[in-house]
C-alpha cells in the first residue's frame, strides 16, 4: 500500500516551546531559547506566526489571511505556505497532523 504524502497546506502548524516572539527596534524577532536562535520576521510573517496556534491547518490559515485580503488571494497561499515551511526548517514550527 503506498502512503500518500500529506500537502503542506493540510499539516497544523504548532510554535515549538521556548520560542518567543519579541518586537526590537520594530521588527519581529522569533527568539527560540533551545537553539539560542533568532529568526527575523517581516510584518506578513509576523501576522502568519500569530495565526500558528495548533489548531489551524496551513489551509484554514491561509484561507483566513485570503478573505481579509482579496485582492492578493491568490499569492497569499504561496506565501503563507513558504513562510511556514521557513519556519519549520528554522526549527520554530513544529508541522502535524489536524
Amino acid at each position: 500500500m503506498k502512503v500518500r504524502k500529506r500537502s503542506i497546506l493540510e499539516l497544523v502548524p504548532t510554535p515549538r516551546s521556548g520560542v518567543e516572539l519579541a518586537d526590537i527596534e520594530g521588527e519581529g524577532v522569533l527568539y527560540s531559547y533551545e537553539k539560542e536562535a533568532m529568526v527575523y520576521l517581516s510584518e506578513s510573517a509576523i501576522t502568519i506566526w500569530r495565526l500558528c496556534d495548533g489548531k489551524r491547518t496551513v489551509k484554514e490559515i491561509s484561507e483566513l489571511l485570503a478573505s481579509t485580503y482579496p485582492d492578493a488571494a491568490e499569492k497569499i497561499y504561496a506565501d503563507v505556505s513558504d513562510a511556514i515551511e521557513h519556519l519549520s526548517q528554522e526549527g520554530v514550527l513544529e508541522l502535524g497532523e489536524p
